[in-house]
């Protein structure tokens, strides 16, 4: 699937140079709960905040956007890639 966006602060400023990673993470009833999250992409923002990349998608699993930047705390959303108004 792909996946962009803009990184934006609380005061709706854009964030550039963010890492952006995207997860696939176990449901909560997977038979193996101890498996890690996979990193499935990541990228940086640019100028503007902007992002875009192309990422793997895995069946029964969530999906986790975690945004570093320095400066701001680490913020992870879920969503799920099937759904383009999840994020």
């Amino acid at each position: 699937f792909n996946l962009q966006g803009t990184i934006t602060d609380d005061d709706d400023r854009t964030i550039p140079n963010a890492q952006v990673f995207v997860f696939g993470l176990q449901r909560q009833y997977c038979a193996y709960p101890n498996v890690p999250a996979l990193e499935l992409g990541r990228c940086l923002t640019d100028n503007q905040g902007a992002f875009s990349f192309s990422s793997a998608m895995m069946d029964d699993t969530r999906h986790q956007l975690c945004v570093i930047a320095p400066g701001y705390a680490v913020k992870f959303i879920e969503f799920d890639p099937s759904d383009a108004n999840s994020i």
